[in-house]
Parts: structure tokens; sequence; C-alpha cells
């Protein structure tokens, strides 16, 4: 049986708003991806922990049956898409919705938001002011069957 993805977009869109995000400097260094974990660019470690989910690197037997250009194509096809993309990582997802021990091989189609508008993730809530901008949009693809599984995304005050 396939795991409930539109309660887990749900679920990752709720606490998405909530627990914010890192920023996206051209400055900074990229993430640190040691042998047991993959971190992406412009995301904070401890936000996808947050969420229950973790980033595996694969192994040298996973053989993914579609490109990461392809998986890029897919993401701008099914999910929600911006202009640029910031990179395209191939990994083993766990999270709130584990169906097997080594998780599941995806692409992550991780996009550059600066300047982008909000979407899913919503606007302002009753007590903000101000303008509001896209912080993170992060789109899932299944590595072996190359279905779109879901996209995140986190919406937070202009600074």
């Amino acid at each position: 049986m396939r795991p409930p993805w539109p309660a887990i977009v749900l679920a990752a869109a709720v606490s998405l708003i909530v627990v914010g995000c890192g920023d996206s400097d051209d400055d900074e260094d990229p993430p640190e991806t040691t042998p047991d974990h993959i971190s992406l660019q412009g995301v904070d470690d401890e936000f996808l922990d947050g969420i229950g989910m973790t980033l595996e690197p694969p192994t040298e037997s996973d053989s993914p049956v579609i490109t990461a250009d392809e998986a890029e194509q897919t993401a701008r096809d099914n999910g929600r898409a911006a202009e640029e993309v910031r990179e395209v990582v191939l990994a083993h997802l766990h999270d709130m919705s584990e169906t097997t021990e080594d998780g599941l091989l995806v692409w992550v189609v991780n996009f550059e938001t600066e300047g982008e508008p909000p979407g899913m993730a919503g606007g302002p809530g009753p007590a903000s002011t101000g303008e509001v901008e896209l912080k993170l949009l992060v789109n899932f693809i299944d590595a072996t069957t190359g279905d779109w599984l879901y996209a995140m995304e986190s919406s937070g005050p202009v600074e």
C-alpha cells in the first residue's frame, strides 16, 4: 500500500510554516554531506529533523531509472517549480511515511527561491504583517518509478 502522500504534504506544509528554514545566501559554504547524511543548500538540518525527515546518500548498488534532468522536468510538470534549480540530489528519503528500512530512493529537486512568490504554504497568518516571500521549495521524485511524490515549500517574512 502506498503512503498517504496528501497527508504528508499537509503535515510538511504545516511544519514548514511553524518551523521555518535557513537563509540561502549565495556566499555561504555548501552544506556538508557525510557518509550517512545529505544536507540541502539553503535548508537547515534542524528544519528537516523537526519534520521527521532525513536524507541519506545512495549506495553504489542503487540504480535510478530516471536521470537528474528527467527528475527536474517531472518536478516542473507536476509540482511547484521556480525558474532556477539550486541542486538535484539522489538520496534515500526517510520520513513520516517510512515504509522500508532503507528509505525510498528519490531525486530531490531543490529550487532557488529568491524573488519567488509564496505558494501552497500560504501567506502571512492573522497575526503577521508585512510582505512574505518563498524561503524553501523542494520536490521529491521517486527515482525508481519516475513518479512525482510531493513538494514542500515554506514562506516567511521578507528580510
